[in-house]
């Protein structure tokens, strides 16, 4: 692993489309555009943030970057390795590398499998070690995760758990193998909110204490101030504005960021904040064409969003968006 100022992940033009099956009635497949060049990079030791509603194309990217799916157009480049050429041994030494912490621990755990088969799983799959040192590895990842003591929850099952103590089960899977960059997909929106802060303090810690890199994936823009040095904000697919966290969310320079910063609750009630107004007009889907993505809910739209579509600008230092008027706002 090298410096803090070295990109350990650079996504260049990502873009994934789905084809739907066809139907009796169909001639021709329909597709689905689920990330449309979709450019960013993250540093060693960074927590980078992509933040969009539901359906925006987030997870896409995530599950692309850790390999469960194949895009249909880009590069990826982990440690300079283009990541869409690896086989055999090489894929295998980049599943110990890169790993994910899914959405739903009520779903990611097998609720037929012990603690201990769960988190021991990975290293069978790679072959690593013999029994004594993948029962050594277990207990030190259950520690990690602070799961104590680790001797107490090697055989329960996932029903014997709380939600909160299976999440830390499947970080101590991802983390057995001892990776470089985590994907976190969304890993406290199925908690109580209760629990939320100690599982993003956790997470926070072992970045401290392991040196690790995420990409941090959700759909909170308050989640995402806690654990993000910088954040992209993804729409349809499309980034449309990124740069550093407090610089985003101070200075908005795309709507649809006003828009999700206008509707994090404020926990003053005497506190007052003008909602910022989403247009919801029908215009039919026409795709990626040349107009702008966000034209149907922009309500400050002008003739060149229906022209073109606007490329990612340097607004100012290190903060990027794409929007024909981000350098008026």
């Amino acid at each position: 692993m090298g410096g803090r100022d070295e990109i350990l992940v650079d996504v260049q033009s990502l873009t994934k489309i789905y084809t739907l099956k066809r139907n009796i009635f169909s001639r021709s497949a329909q597709f689905v555009t689920a990330v449309y060049d979709v450019n960013f990079h993250i540093r060693n030791g960074e927590v980078f943030g992509l933040v969009g509603e539901s359906g925006s194309g987030k997870t896409t990217c995530g599950r692309i970057l850790s390999k469960l799916e194949e895009a249909t157009a880009g590069r990826i480049f982990i440690e300079g390795v283009d990541i869409s050429q690896l086989k055999g041994r090489e894929l295998r030494d980049f599943r110990r590398k890169v790993q994910m912490i899914f959405q739903d621990p009520y779903e990611s755990l097998n609720p037929r499998r012990t603690v201990y088969d769960t988190v021991v799983e990975p290293l069978d799959v790679q072959a690593i070690g013999d029994f004594e040192e993948r029962e050594y590895r277990v207990w030190k990842a259950l520690k990690i995760v602070e799961l104590y003591p680790p001797g107490d929850y090697l055989f329960r099952f996932p029903h014997e758990l709380s939600g909160g103590q299976r999440q830390r089960v499947a970080i101590a899977r991802a983390l057995v193998l001892e990776p470089d960059f985590v994907i976190a997909d969304e890993p406290v929106s199925m908690l109580d909110a209760s629990i939320r802060a100690g599982i993003l303090n956790l997470l926070l810690d072992l970045r401290s204490r392991l040196g690790l890199t995420y990409l941090f994936i959700t759909h909170d823009v308050a989640v995402a101030r806690y654990m993000c040095d910088r954040i992209g904000v993804i729409y349809k697919g499309k980034m449309v504005e990124l740069g550093k966290t407090e610089q985003v969310i101070h200075d908005p320079r795309h709507p649809y960021t006003k828009a999700l910063l206008s509707a994090v609750p404020i926990p003053d009630p005497r506190a007052k904040r003008e909602r910022f107004r989403l247009e919801d007009r029908e215009i039919p889907d026409r795709g990626f064409d040349k107009s702008c993505i966000y034209l149907p809910r922009c309500a400050a739209s002008g003739r060149i969003c229906r022209r073109e579509s606007p490329e990612m600008v340097e607004v100012e230092e290190d903060h990027y968006a794409a929007c024909h008027l981000s350098t008026e706002m």
